[in-house]
């Protein structure tokens, strides 16, 4: 078992984007049904993403190659 834990970059927007569409699917359907699904593909929600990569802070978490976990926040 091999654990890597990188700070993200812009080229880890698509990741950061399918990480977060996970957790927004199972909080709308396990605690909040107001929580838009999609949100980190929306115009508002990947503008996001993107200013936390560039100015604030990001990091991804890989298990066996495989991204499992990040983190953003300024």
């Amino acid at each position: 078992m091999k654990v890597l834990i990188k700070r993200g970059t812009l080229k880890d927007l698509k990741i950061i984007q399918e990480l977060n569409q996970k957790l927004c699917e199972k909080e709308n359907k396990d605690y909040d049904s107001t929580i838009v699904k999609n949100y980190p593909y929306t115009k508002i929600g990947k503008e996001y993403f993107k200013n936390r990569i560039k100015t604030g802070f990001s990091a991804i978490a890989f298990f066996n190659g495989k991204a499992v976990g990040y983190i953003v926040g300024d």
